[in-house]
């Protein structure tokens, strides 16, 4: 790997290596990647702003469909727990109903029993 640094300019370095081709940096305040070594980088402030609020309107656009995308997951837990809770009700209205049936089976058989009692009651 070969490298220079030249520390003629206050404050600033060249930095210069290669491995697959070769990568050039210069440290300066505004300054980016250097392409061919020789010019820096200067883009206008103009289409970094546009590209800046393109960024956001996309971030925007996303995270409304994010929010969409959440509100109809939510809705439709919300639904499917309201099968679940409406299931629910309906067994339990179900086994409600064996119940009382068997109650008044019980309550027709206890008065049919009491019926009989009192009938050998009266024989004895």
């Amino acid at each position: 790997m070969e490298g220079s640094i030249d520390y003629s300019e206050h404050g600033t370095h060249w930095v210069r290596w290669s491995f697959v081709g070769s990568l050039n940096w210069h440290m300066g305040s505004c300054q980016l990647f250097l392409v061919d070594g020789s010019e820096p980088i200067w883009e206008n402030e103009e289409e970094i702003m546009r590209q800046q609020q393109q960024h956001r309107s996309d971030m925007k656009t996303r995270e409304e469909e994010l929010q969409i995308q959440l509100e109809r997951c939510q809705r439709s837990d919300l639904f499917t727990q309201i099968q679940r809770l409406e299931v629910d009700l309906s067994l339990w209205a179900s086994e409600l109903w064996k119940v009382r049936e068997q109650e008044r089976t019980w309550r027709r058989v206890s008065n049919e029993k009491t019926a009989e009692m009192e009938v050998l009651e009266k024989e004895i």
